[in-house]
């Protein structure tokens, strides 16, 4: 199954340091969520002359959607890349009392095995997480070289040293010093990321909803811009520079089986309580589903800096819901955007300000 059109690496030449909810930056993602990037593309159009092609309205679309941005490796001395991907949540239905080490009891099922070795994952490769959204085909892997792990792969002859050293941390001291000499200087402390030269960095789907050449090369463009401008905070201290690649994705192994699910790669905020209300309705004793909900808000970028986004609850990546429609075997992209401009300022926004919640499914 092709689950997308382009696929992009990042590969980062400065340190990365990515905003969470805490008010400090002691504490720093590593991951950037689909919705932060599609407001950098957008924000990059808006400097590239593109402007009135951003969304006016919710209803308007930008022709595309994309996934969050995912850590990705190299192999040394070999060509194969590894993808990783947010474990899916897929509703795990196991004995709390069951642990690691004992051997199956009778109505145990082996997927149930797995499954409380998998709850030790975070991200999984490309080649294991269709499995683990196939119960026939996770009972072939072998998992017992993974635990502990962050990253997992189901591939046997893969050397753990690949996982090592991804991507590494460091704290480092920053200092605000008053310009009239008349306040303290004061010390806070921000947590950088940094990748694997040239080996090891971030990468996103593009799924176009929208056949036009012109809208992939303002894509490109906007991408190269940030590239340049770098992303995330502390741009104007050199952080979030990469140089980007534009690959063609890998087919993702997954049957036509129709269970009636599909997965989120992004941040999805729905169209409408009816669709909500659809995907989240099924029999509790049956049901697969399972989600987490994130809170987003941040701070406007210039020339309005002072001043914060509204807040709104969004499902993260890895979701799992029911299909909307069950005959429907195809990667689809689902959700909407929300104007999170702040009220009741002066002088008052010209512009939305977009949360951009539509992302990619992938249905099994």
């Amino acid at each position: 199954m092709q689950i997308a059109h382009q696929l992009v690496k990042l590969y980062f030449t400065t340190p990365l340091h990515i905003g969470n909810e805490r008010s400090d930056y002691v504490s720093s993602n590593f991951i950037m969520h689909s919705d932060a990037f599609m407001a950098a593309i957008f924000h990059a159009w808006s400097r590239l002359g593109y402007g009135k092609h951003i969304p006016d309205s919710p209803e308007k679309l930008p022709g595309f959607a994309i996934s969050s941005l995912f850590p990705f490796v190299n192999a040394p001395g070999n060509s194969k890349s590894y993808y990783f991907l947010p474990k899916p949540r897929w509703g795990y239905k196991i004995d709390d009392d069951f642990k690691d080490g004992q051997e199956k009891q009778p109505g145990q099922n082996q997927y149930d095995i797995y499954r409380k070795q998998l709850k030790k994952a975070v991200y999984v490769d490309w080649d294991l997480f269709p499995k683990i959204l196939q119960e026939s085909k996770l009972s072939s892997v072998n998992l017992s070289n993974r635990l502990g792990s962050y990253f997992w792969i189901g591939d046997d002859g893969v050397p753990l040293e690949t996982l090592q050293n991804i991507v590494r941390s460091q704290i480092v001291p920053r200092a605000t010093v008053s310009r009239s000499g008349t306040e303290d200087t004061v010390i806070y402390y921000v947590e950088r990321h940094y990748f694997k030269p040239n080996q090891s960095g971030l990468y996103f789907l593009i799924y176009y909803e929208d056949e036009d050449k012109q809208l992939r090369e303002r894509i490109e463009k906007a991408i190269y811009f940030l590239g340049q401008e770098g992303i995330g905070t502390d741009r104007n201290v050199g952080n979030g520079k990469f140089k980007p690649e534009f690959c063609e994705p890998p087919e993702m192994q997954i049957d036509d089986s129709r269970q009636g699910y599909a997965v989120n790669l992004g941040l999805y905020h729905p169209s409408s309580f009816g669709e909500l209300q659809h995907m989240l309705h099924e029999n509790r004793t049956t049901s697969q589903i399972s989600y987490e909900l994130i809170r987003r808000s941040g701070w406007l970028s210039e020339p309005y800096q002072t001043w914060r986004k509204r807040a709104v609850y969004m499902f993260s990546e890895g979701s799992v819901f029911k299909r909307l429609s069950d005959s429907d075997n195809k990667v689809i992209t689902m959700g909407s955007n929300v104007d999170v401009k702040p009220q009741n300022v002066h002088p008052p926004i010209p512009h939305p300000v977009w949360r951009f919640g539509r992302t990619i499914f992938i249905p099994f």
